[in-house]
This record gives C-alpha cells, sequence and structure tokens, in this order.
C-alpha cells in the first residue's frame, strides 16, 4: 500500500529531524574540541612566559599558529599571541611579520566592512558564541598596533614606526566613534530575534542574578574614549624624538598633555617631556632613553554556568555559560634604572585591568542576552526533537547542549597587567642598569648620543628574569627636526 501524504511527510520528516539532531551535535562537538584546544595553549603559554622561558613561548605560539588555517574563526586571537611571543623572545622580526598579518586580516574592519556576517550569527546563536570570528577587541587592536610599532623601531624602520602608531590612534577613533552603535545594534538584533521566536526575558534581570560573578568589574573606570595612556606617550615619545617638523613635535605636546590628564600621577614625568618638546624646538633635546615596564599578565576570562528561568515548553529554566574576568595579581612595581650614581623610578602609565576589563564590562549585557537567547533556542530543539524522535531525540537533544553550552574566554592573555614608564638621560658610557623588588634584571647598552626607547617585559612578579629590546630613535650626528650637529 502506497501511504497517504501526512505518512509520507512523516516518513521524509524522521530522516531530516534525525539529520538535524547529527548535525547540531557534530557542531558542538565542533566547537567544544576548539575552545578546549586555545584554553590548553594559553595554559601552556602563560606557563612558559611566568617561568622566563621566553624562546620557549614563542616557539609554542609560532608551532600552534602553524596549525591554525588562514579561514579559521579563531586564527586572529593566535596571531596576538605569537606576536607578542616573538616580541617579548626578542625577535622583533617575526613578530612585526605576525602582527602584520593581523592587521591584514583585521584592516576591513577599520574601513566600514560589516563585524558579523548573517551566516556567522545564525552559528553563534545555535550553538555559542565561541564559533563567532575573534576580531580582536578595541583595547586589542590599538595595543597591537603600538607593539608593532616597538618592532619596526627596533627593526630600525621609523617610516614604518610612524604609520602603525597613526593606525593605533585609528583604531582608538574607530572605537569612539562607532563600538557602542556596535553594540546597541546588535542588541537590538538579538531582541528582535528572541520577539521573533516567542522567547521573552529581561536582560536586566538575569544581569542582577550574575551580578556576583562581575563585581570586581564595578570599581574599574576607562581613562578615556577606549584610550591607552601608554599607547599615547609613546607616540608622543615618538615624534618628539623623531621629529620631522614642528607639526611632529605639535603632536607630541599633545600627546603628553593627554597623558597628563589622564594620569595625574605621572605629571613629573610629563612635565619633564613636555620640557622636551620646547627644547627640541631649538634643538636642544639632550640624548634621552625611555623605559617602558611591562610587567604581569592581562586579565584572564574563565566560565560559570547558571540557570536561568525561562520557560520553553514543559522547562522552567535553561542552563546558560557566560565569561567572567580574572585579575591576575602578580606583578612587580616600580623598575628603577640607575647610570652611575642616578637613579630614575617609574610611574605607572596603564592598568591594563582598568582598560580590558571596562571594554568587557560595557559588552556584557550584550554577552548576556545572546547567551541566554542561545540557551532557550536550544532547549526549545530539544523539546522539539524529543516531540519528533522520541527518546533517541531527547537524548540527541541533552548531548547537544551540554556539548554546545560554553562561553567564550578567548582574551589576549600575553599582554601585560601593568605598563609604566621612565625617562633618564643616555649615559655617556652607553649602560644603564635594571632593577625592581630590590632584584636585579640586567644590563641595557645604549649607543651614546642617541634617543632610545626601552621595552622591559616581566610576566610576574615571581618570574626570575626579565625580556628586555631596545630601539634607536634618533641618529648620533641629529638634533632637533633632522638639523645637523654642528
Amino acid at each position: 500500500m502506497t501511504p497517504g501524504p501526512a505518512a509520507a511527510r512523516e516518513v521524509v520528516a524522521r530522516p531530516a529531524r534525525r539529520g538535524l539532531a547529527g548535525c547540531l551535535v557534530a557542531l558542538a562537538g565542533l566547537s567544544i574540541g576548539c575552545q578546549s584546544g586555545y584554553r590548553s595553549f594559553e595554559r601552556q603559554l602563560v606557563a612558559s612566559l611566568d617561568a622566563g622561558r621566553y624562546s620557549e613561548a614563542s616557539q609554542l605560539a609560532a608551532a600552534t599558529l602553524r596549525k591554525v588555517p588562514a579561514d579559521d574563526s579563531d586564527r586572529a586571537i593566535y596571531l596576538l599571541e605569537a606576536g607578542r611571543a616573538a616580541q617579548v623572545a626578542g625577535d622583533a622580526a617575526a613578530s612585526r611579520a605576525i602582527l602584520d598579518e593581523l592587521q591584514e586580516r583585521l584592516r576591513p574592519y577599520l574601513d566600514e566592512k560589516a563585524e558579523a556576517s548573517v551566516g556567522e550569527a545564525i552559528a553563534t546563536t545555535l550553538v555559542n558564541q565561541t564559533l563567532a570570528e575573534y576580531r580582536g577587541t578595541p583595547p586589542d587592536r590599538v595595543l597591537a598596533s603600538a607593539l608593532n610599532a616597538v618592532n619596526l623601531m627596533v627593526l630600525g624602520d621609523l617610516d614604518a614606526a610612524r604609520v602603525e602608531l597613526n593606525r593605533a590612534e585609528d583604531w582608538q577613533q574607530d572605537a569612539v566613534a562607532r563600538e557602542q552603535s556596535r553594540i546597541d545594534e546588535a542588541m537590538k538584533q538579538v531582541e528582535k530575534d528572541s520577539d521573533a521566536k516567542g522567547i521573552s526575558f529581561e536582560t536586566d534581570a538575569v544581569m542582577q542574578r550574575a551580578s556576583r560573578y562581575f563585581e570586581n568589574l564595578e570599581p574599574l573606570r576607562p581613562y578615556a574614549d577606549f584610550a591607552n595612556p601608554f599607547v599615547d606617550h609613546l607616540r608622543g615619545v615618538y615624534f618628539l624624538a623623531a621629529a620631522a617638523d614642528e607639526s611632529d613635535l605639535d603632536k607630541a605636546r599633545f600627546a603628553f598633555r593627554r597623558v597628563a590628564s589622564m594620569v595625574p600621577d605621572a605629571a613629573p614625568l610629563l612635565a619633564a617631556d613636555l620640557e622636551a618638546v620646547d627644547q627640541a624646538r631649538t634643538g636642544g633635546l639632550p640624548p634621552t632613553t625611555w623605559v617602558y615596564f611591562l610587567t604581569g599578565l592581562a586579565p584572564r576570562l574563565e566560565q560559570f554556568r547558571l540557570d536561568i528561568p525561562i520557560p520553553v515548553g514543559p522547562v522552567n529554566y535553561v542552563s546558560a555559560a557566560f565569561p567572567m574576568m580574572k585579575f591576575d595579581p602578580r606583578f612587580s612595581e616600580p623598575l628603577v634604572a640607575r647610570r652611575g650614581d642616578l637613579a630614575a623610578t617609574s610611574v605607572t602609565l596603564a592598568d591594563m585591568d582598568r582598560i580590558v576589563g571596562t571594554e568587557f564590562r560595557g559588552r556584557l549585557p550584550l554577552i548576556v542576552t545572546q547567551e541566554v537567547l542561545s540557551s532557550a533556542l536550544k532547549t526549545a530543539a530539544t523539546y522539539g526533537l524529543r516531540e519528533g524522535l522520541g527518546t533517541w531525540g531527547q537524548v540527541a537533544g541533552i548531548i547537544y547542549q551540554a556539548a554546545s553550552t560554553s562561553a567564550d574566554t578567548r582574551s589576549w592573555r600575553s599582554i601585560p597587567k601593568r605598563i609604566a614608564a621612565l625617562r633618564i638621560r643616555t649615559p655617556e658610557e652607553g649602560r644603564i642598569s635594571l632593577s625592581t623588588g630590590g632584584r636585579s634584571l640586567g644590563e641595557v647598552a645604549l649607543e651614546p648620543g642617541t634617543s632610545n626607547v626601552v621595552l622591559v617585559t616581566l610576566p610576574s612578579s615571581a618570574t626570575p628574569n626579565a625580556s628586555i629590546i631596545s630601539a634607536r630613535l634618533r641618529e648620533p650626528t641629529r638634533t632637533a627636526l633632522g638639523n645637523p650637529t654642528p
């Protein structure tokens, strides 16, 4: 007997539902595999950095990056880690190549390209946010350009360093102009999707239930408009020491004043920098070395789960996974630089906990809303599978939910917790010694008569040795604005 239309539809529908269930479970398994792979890599990288094994950290990051396909949604986070790891290992050329690739990957988003595709939005809603392409947060983008500028200074390409410092400024302005509107538009779309699917929930109510996990973010205050005072100060130093014309000195003055407005405690350092701008106009800038101390490690993201009251079929609660920020307390300040009997002590320019934490806090309502909608839809899908396929469908749905409930914990871990700075007259003997917490970090060899930038990295207060790289910003025969020394 030939089956009737309804029976025929059921014959076709059952395999289709089985296929859907299988695809969902497979996709969920893929997402959790990628996430666990990154978490494992992150732990190994941090362990190497903590121990001061910088070459090992760089080799690990480079080897891992080679295994990540060019179109992988995680490639940008691996590029960030590999670029920074190569820098602390002293390989400025490798770090430059990696961060150049990152800029090529991210640059379209500075040129008005949409931040997310429809296909990606569907996948992340059906599974979790770990499937979204990691495009770097505004703090990531600004700092990556600045650190790449340091690479270029080390390599002696000051013109390219200028381009990267300008790009860092472009990323900051882009964030100021568009970041909140991006978040608002995304929030509206998520709320629209939830209404269309008949799922009702209040983000504020969920945030209240989860508030204890976010209490450490409340005291944090941003510097100003996605600003990073270290990046602004580095721009000021560059335009002061490598000034090509009066406009460069104007840029230096503006940068130093901007930092002074954000970091009042750094007033003595910035007063000397502003005085140096005036000296440079008459050719009187003495050879100066600026030392930046990058200490500790950036905050990490960890996952917590929470039951959210949302009626879906016979289910009253759904389980959702959210990221929470954990701050690493291990860092060492201040840094002391000595030349002969003279010493200079660093002052904090940038608290990366503040910068990263306040940006994360700004995105939290969107993260929570997306996750709750995703969890509710997965619960509804599980209910539908049970209704259509019985016990087998319910089991598949439960596996799908369990495997796919995962928070996005990708974050750039190898950047510092704090960035401090000091300035010291470049010694005629060409050497300065560095120390922190009463222990020596070694000496830095500088060419006498030059102006320099030195980056000192100490990933934790217990790290036995520091990474030290230096770059020359002014030729010994130059004074202000490129005029030859008489």
